[in-house]
């Protein structure tokens, strides 16, 4: 699991002890742009093995075929070319996709951070008395004072000759 999963899953369960329809709402959005996420990604991987399919038929296409670099084009390079270029074309596109999605989830992530700074700004507010107060209470206990030593010797800085 990634550090970035270890905080949303952090982030979920502290958005669960909130019980308004804004929790519920954001957790929807989230959960939603986490699948769609995970979709791109799926399509991503699948266009990359397209990608390394065209090349590795090409590759193949220049081994075993005596024809590859004569003028005429076979049809099997020709469809592994196609191939190759609209993958290359739909990682752009699909990377681009992607980016968004990923930018998407930041923004809602943060929604969820304001909303669970509001709710313990809330709780800490709600559960704080209005005045501090001190109590203490005598008891038989030892209390020992450390004082720091202050060093005998001082650091100096080191002058060194010039070489010439």
């Amino acid at each position: 699991m990634s550090e970035r999963q270890k905080q949303c899953d952090f982030m979920k369960a502290l958005m669960l002890y909130e019980d308004t329809e804004e929790r519920r709402r954001l957790e929807a959005k989230i959960s939603k742009a986490e699948r769609d996420e995970k979709c791109v990604w799926r399509v991503l991987f699948l266009v990359l093995v397209l990608e390394l399919i065209s090349f590795a038929g090409l590759g193949y296409s220049a081994v075993f075929m005596p024809e590859f670099f004569q003028n005429t084009k076979p049809l099997l390079v020709k469809l592994f070319c196609t191939l190759g270029l609209s993958a290359a074309i739909c990682l752009l596109v699909f990377g681009g996709y992607w980016l968004w999605h990923r930018e998407v989830l930041n923004g809602l992530h943060e929604e969820c951070r304001r909303v669970i700074r509001a709710a313990l700004d809330d709780r800490y507010k709600a559960n704080s008395p209005s005045h501090a107060t001190l109590a203490i209470h005598e008891r038989n206990v030892e209390v020992y004072e450390m004082e720091t030593a202050v060093p005998q010797n001082k650091t100096s800085v080191l002058s060194l000759p010039e070489i010439s």
